[in-house]
């Protein structure tokens, strides 16, 4: 390598493009190529799966046969994904079959098995939602080891309901390559499928309200909402009636507009005969023995030729000019005249 000297200093020269790679000789029939390798890393087996499909990729641009591959496939590994590949060699395993050290490659290094995979697959269950359905199961098979394409296939669609997957496979009469072909058919299946479970469902919601009102007693909702509104009213005190004025939020004892006005018959007080309250609130005290009195009433004219009054007027002992006074018991009532002598 030719060193340069630069501030008195001796520094190497800038790398040349691909250096350090390996170059690889590729016949195509009409002489020898020489291709350099694409750099992408080392695998040891912790991601096996995803660097399989990242070296395919690379093998199929750089235009190596298949049965090239296996061989070729040591450029890459490092640690326990080499001593396999060692190891595979030595016992005598055909590297020239690529699908088939693809699949014990996997079976070595993958940490999802196939029972694993088959069970994280049976989780994945339809929820309406078909691009989630298709995310979960792309990402399950990327994880797990390798399937035939038809054992996919049947996987992905064990899970679809019955009317999606009658709709997919046209009654059982097509025949889909792979995964991928089914989840495409999935999309264009399952968008009118969603909207007719949305309308179904919408239809159910109206069928258990209408039944909820007929239970409750209201045939139409404005009737129930009524109804609803009127036992409200009835158990809010905030909302009483006056009958007095007419008004809301007080009763007719307490009526603002009452007080000095005449009140009704039977709401007079009973104790000292006013108009602006009632006995319980009367400020008048009571009489523990009240003495009721007679009613004084005037001399009946139709009593002034009775002899029953005559017989004590006349004989009364008085002088010229004193007052007489004179009382009758009559039924119930007594009768108490004042006369002048």
């Amino acid at each position: 390598m030719d060193m340069h000297l630069r501030n008195g200093k001796v520094v190497q020269p800038p790398p040349e493009p691909n250096a350090g790679k390996p170059n690889i000789v590729v016949s195509n029939g009409t002489g020898l190529v020489h291709t350099s390798q694409r750099s992408i890393g080392y695998e040891d087996g912790k991601n096996m799966r995803n660097f399989l499909d990242l070296v395919e990729l690379d093998f199929i641009e750089r235009g190596l046969e298949k049965r090239q591959w296996g061989e070729e496939l040591k450029r890459y590994l490092t640690g326990d994904a080499l001593g396999y590949w060692l190891y595979l060699r030595r016992t005598g395993v055909p590297l020239t079959d690529w699908e088939q050290l693809r699949q014990r490659f996997c079976a070595q290094f993958c940490n999802i098995t196939k029972e694993r995979m088959k069970v994280m697959i049976a989780e994945n269950v339809w929820r309406g939602d078909h691009q989630a359905y298709s995310a979960r199961f792309a990402a399950i098979v990327a994880q797990g080891v390798s399937m035939a394409p038809d054992l996919l296939v049947g996987y992905y669609l064990a899970n679809l309901p019955v009317e999606i997957y009658r709709e997919i496979t046209r009654g059982g009469t097509r025949k889909l390559a792979d995964w991928q072909e089914a989840a495409a058919a999935l999309a264009t299946t399952a968008a009118p499928w969603r909207d007719s479970c949305e309308d179904r469902l919408r239809f159910q919601r109206d069928l258990e309200d209408a039944k909820r009102r007929w239970a409750n007693g209201g045939r139409e909702p404005c009737l129930q909402r009524e109804r609803e509104s009127r036992g409200n009213r009835r158990n809010d005190p905030t909302d009483s009636r006056c009958y007095a004025c007419s008004g809301r939020g007080h009763v007719s004892r307490d009526c603002p507009l009452r007080n000095g006005a005449t009140r009704r018959i039977g709401e007079t007080c009973s104790r000292c005969g006013g108009r602006d309250h009632y006995a319980r609130d009367c400020p008048t005290p009571a009489d523990p023995t009240p003495t009721p009195s007679s009613p004084v009433l005037d001399w009946p004219a139709a009593y002034s030729k009775c002899p029953v009054f005559s017989e004590p007027y006349n004989a009364a002992s008085t002088k010229p000019g004193e007052v007489v006074q004179l009382e009758f018991q009559h039924r119930r009532h007594t009768f108490r005249f004042v006369l002048p002598y």
